[in-house]
């Protein structure tokens, strides 16, 4: 009897050790910040277009993230950020663009807006779209999200083509969500 008493205390302290090391587990996921950017085009030149566009996103809009919101331990950016522009034609160009983006405090004021990236060179068609494929700026983007977790971002894009671009341009950046288990 008492050889069973000491088994059930040993089994009892194992098991009371490992829930308290199941709080302490965190899993993984890949998912992908995403958010489709209406543009406007305007033509400034012979051969040359102005364009704008921009949009809305939150943490919360990736369906997967928005159950993990409570539980979130870390945002890592993974490769593959994209921008991409569809609906191109052969020949057509991007030109110069510049990405920013800011965190909606009042819904009554536009953002203080950071420079995600600038890109002076000329980005070709291919298959129907126009990729602009860069890891460098992601980073920031994911670290302001995570630190902002509850917040609204605004992303602005802007540019010159020498196309009219009438389509939404494609934002994309691949992460992994660090998080607790959902109780």
């Amino acid at each position: 009897m008492k050889k069973i008493a000491f088994i059930m205390m040993v089994a009892m302290s194992i098991l009371s050790v490992s829930c308290d090391k199941i709080e302490d587990v965190t899993v993984g996921f890949e998912t992908a910040i995403k958010a489709d950017m209406p543009v406007v085009s305007q033509k400034t030149g012979a051969d040359e277009f102005s364009f704008v566009g921009g949009g809305v996103f939150t943490l919360s809009s990736d369906q997967e993230i928005r159950k993990y919101m409570d539980n979130i331990q870390d945002l890592v950016p993974l490769n593959g950020s994209l921008i991409q522009f569809n609906g191109a034609k052969e020949g057509n160009k991007i030109l110069n663009m510049t990405l920013k983006y800011g965190i909606q405090t009042n819904a009554n004021e536009e953002p203080s807006m950071v420079t995600a990236f600038g890109f002076f060179g000329q980005l070709g068609e291919k298959n129907g779209t126009i990729d602009y494929q860069d890891d460098s700026w992601s980073p920031n983007l994911i670290k302001a999200m995570y630190e902002n977790k509850d917040k609204v971002f605004v992303i602005k894009l802007e540019g010159k083509s020498n196309y009219n671009i009438n389509a939404p341009v494609k934002l994309d950046v691949p992460v992994k969500v660090n998080t607790t288990p959902l109780q």
